[in-house]
């Protein structure tokens, strides 16, 4: 018997139905043993599975069999083709989608008939054999109701279809999404193929129709809006429908209606679809590489035209605002800091203990946000959007910030708001503490790993992402201009500053998105990018080692630099901000100086004593992976 079936207070449908079947059909040169067959089962299921009240007890019965159970309990009516039931006086519940068991059918050897449950019927079964279920799926349509076979769990689901089908219903649609966009939904779905068993076709599709409604699901084709009829197989199965006009915030409700050549329709509950549109935002920036000027230089594109460079709206922009400071404890979110003062949780009442360890460490909160980084002639375009289905609009956007194995499949990114500070063995994030130095890049990454699967040192492509979140809110190329130069000391001293802090263009402690120190203090290690022998980059977003093995090896040679301010970067979004050429100043251009050498290892932002050679686009890929000194620490991520 199947386990699993549905429970209504004490009434077990598996004590009701029949617990054993045997049920698949080869079709025939005779059309009317189908029929009859369907006949056959369409009798059983409205007779015997029909619930009513017997008058002699006032009990309710399910076919023959008294379930014991008052009227004035669990109350069933049968609303053909759907049986409801409900409870304690409560709205009428569907209960398709249910789960039964199928009667035995066989054919008696002397009449040829159908038998359901051992009683003869005077359904004829000329032409028509049954086999016992190895593994086949077979969908038999009957006056109201589809019946699908699961062979794995030996049971039979029964649900809503056309009232008046007579043949084998299409399959249910195999794929199917549903995106979102600024008053627009995309659908986009698979049609079913043709169903065949043992070389025979039993239904076969000939077009799908797209139905919308507000409040709930289609129930068929005249129930709502047709948006489309289509008679091309997976016409929509790559773009997608466009289901435009509409308004956001708002649920709007689906059903994909699949017809076959005979006549016969599927409506299933599988076909539905819910969505809602919103208004995702792009934010970009436009880089003339000819202008030397690292102001004027940067202009606004989409979203962003109209903001002002460096002012506090962006704070409250989407994208900016959903940045948040955290204690992330084991992996997860313990709970959120005040972005004014981390002394503090979110509700800026009760005190945080973002010292001791204890509650976690101090991380900030990226949501999964894409990038975009092209040329177009002289000009560089930087975006980012909030769109989860951006590739889609654009291939050009990439989710690599917040990529573990696939692209995109991690919804948060965690970066320390403080530089790394190692106790007992493991590298933290935590306020009041000197952060740690003169360790190689590798024990490092063995400090970071030992807090769990996840952490590690902070990776090449987030960073990317915090310089292209930096280019749209500040419209300027020049970090420490508009922010500040950076200084050395202990962690947690600007807690009290705000979320974005630092004194322009003077010796200063910085703040950017909630993360102190990213320049002008030490040297940060970044992990997933070294240079082969030939300078070539090796990036990887996961398994990182020292040597880059296993890492994707580009074709693009990087320049052979020493504190060179670069001019022009590579401008790509595998490569980021990495220099492409190299004669600029600290007042011009990028205004940030890049090393590079062969089989290196990566820092980011410089320290104190660069000076003005540091910046929020300082790069060094310059030394081996054995170096370590006191001006070089890390920060943690969680990925």
């Amino acid at each position: 018997m199947a386990e699993n079936f549905i429970t209504l207070g004490e009434l077990d449908l598996v004590s009701i139905l029949q617990d054993h079947y045997k049920l698949l059909i080869d079709d025939s040169t005779n059309g009317n043993t189908k029929a009859a067959l369907v006949s056959v089962l369409k009798t059983y299921l409205v007779n015997d599975i029909k619930p009513h009240i017997d008058t002699s007890t006032g009990h309710w019965f399910i076919g023959n069999t008294d379930t014991g159970l008052n009227v004035v309990g669990v109350e069933f009516r049968y609303q053909h083709p759907i049986v409801q039931y409900k409870i304690s006086g409560q709205d009428w519940v569907d209960l398709f989608n249910i789960t039964v068991l199928l009667p035995n059918v066989e054919i008696d050897s002397s009449t040829l008939c159908w038998k359901i449950n051992g009683v003869l019927t005077d359904k004829s079964a000329v032409n028509a054999r049954i086999n016992s279920m190895n593994g086949n799926v077979s969908i038999i349509g009957t006056d109201g109701i589809i019946i699908s076979n699961d062979t794995a769990k030996n049971t039979i689901t029964i649900s809503v279809t056309d009232t008046t089908d007579n043949g084998i219903p299409p399959a249910d649609i195999p794929s199917k999404v549903i995106r979102a966009g600024d008053g627009k939904l995309t659908i986009k779905w698979t049609d079913p193929t043709d169903i065949i068993t043992g070389g025979v076709t039993y239904s076969i599709w000939d077009h799908t129709t797209l139905v919308r409604k507000a409040g709930s699901y289609p129930v068929d084709e005249t129930d709502g809006t047709v948006l489309v009829t289509n008679f091309i197989k997976n016409q929509f199965a790559e773009n997608g429908y466009l289901d435009s006009g509409l308004t956001n915030g708002t649920s709007y409700y689906y059903k994909l209606f699949v017809h076959a050549q005979d006549g016969t329709v599927n409506r299933n509950q599988k076909n539905n679809m819910i969505g809602i549109p919103k208004k995702y935002f792009i934010y970009g920036v436009r880089i003339d590489e000819t202008n030397s000027n690292p102001e004027t230089a940067v202009a606004y594109t989409d979203d962003a035209v109209g903001m002002i460079g460096g002012s506090s709206d962006w704070d409250n922009a989407p994208i900016f605002a959903n940045l948040q400071p955290c204690l992330l404890k084991n992996g997860t979110v313990n709970y959120y800091l005040n972005k004014s003062n981390y002394n503090y949780k979110a509700n800026g009442v009760d005190l945080s203990d973002i010292t001791s360890g204890n509650d976690g460490d101090v991380m900030i909160e990226v949501p999964k946000t894409a990038y975009m980084i092209y040329r177009d002639g002289n000009y560089l375009y930087v975006k980012v959007t909030n769109d989860p289905d951006a590739k889609m609009a654009d291939e050009r956007f990439c989710f690599y910030a917040h990529t573990r194995n696939t692209e995109g499949d991690r919804q948060n990114l965690y970066l320390s708001a403080y530089m790394g500070n190692v106790t007992s063995g493991k590298l933290r994030s935590l306020s009041g503490k000197a952060p740690t130095t003169t360790q190689t890049i590798g024990t490092f990454r063995t400090q970071s790993q030992a807090n769990g699967d996840g952490y590690n040192i902070v990776s090449f492509y987030p960073i990317v992402l915090v310089q292209c979140l930096y280019l749209i809110k500040y419209k300027n190329l020049n970090s420490q201009l508009v922010i500040g130069n950076g200084s050395s000391g202990n962690t947690g001293t600007l807690n009290e500053k705000g979320f974005n802090y630092g004194i322009p263009n003077s010796l200063g402690k910085i703040k950017l998105f909630g993360m102190e120190d990213l320049w002008g203090c030490l040297w940060t290690f970044v992990d997933g990018i070294v240079t082969n022998s030939n300078r070539q980059p090796k990036i990887s977003f996961n398994n990182f080692n020292d040597n880059g093995d296993y890492y994707n090896t580009f074709s693009t040679i990087l320049p052979s630099v020493y504190n060179s301010f670069t001019t022009k970067v590579q401008g790509t979004r595998e490569f980021g901000f990495l220099p492409n050429t190299t004669n600029g100043s600290s007042t011009t251009y990028y205004c940030d100086a890049t090393w590079t050498n062969t089989n290196a290892i990566c820092n980011f932002g410089g320290s104190q004593d660069n000076g003005a050679s540091a910046g929020i686009f300082c790069w060094i890929l310059l030394r081996i992976a054995s170096y370590s000194e006191s001006g070089v620490g890390t920060r943690l991520m969680f990925l």
